[in-house]
């Protein structure tokens, strides 16, 4: 969703940020209502951000596949070959 003209008045003229309850569309495309952002945190998080349940998903998926490769038969054998036995 594309800022208001009001909100893009807003954003040009930092000096005057006007905090109150706005609806942001994020990257992922969700919607979420939030209180109190300027229309300068609305455009970031439109541009930047994905909605708090995605980037969870996100970044337990990413923890999830390093696990995968950390805890993998192939990286056990190959580090106690490269391990000196005393």
């Amino acid at each position: 969703m594309a800022l208001t003209i009001e909100e893009q008045h807003e954003t040009n003229d930092l000096d005057h940020d006007i905090l109150t309850t706005r609806e942001v569309t994020f990257i992922c495309g969700h919607k979420r209502v939030y209180e109190e952002i300027s229309a300068c945190q609305k455009s970031w998080m439109e541009r930047c951000q994905r909605c708090p349940n995605c980037q969870y998903k996100r970044d337990k998926a990413y923890v999830e596949k390093l696990s995968a490769e950390i805890n993998s038969p192939e990286l056990l054998e190959m580090w106690l070959k490269e391990t000196p036995s005393y």
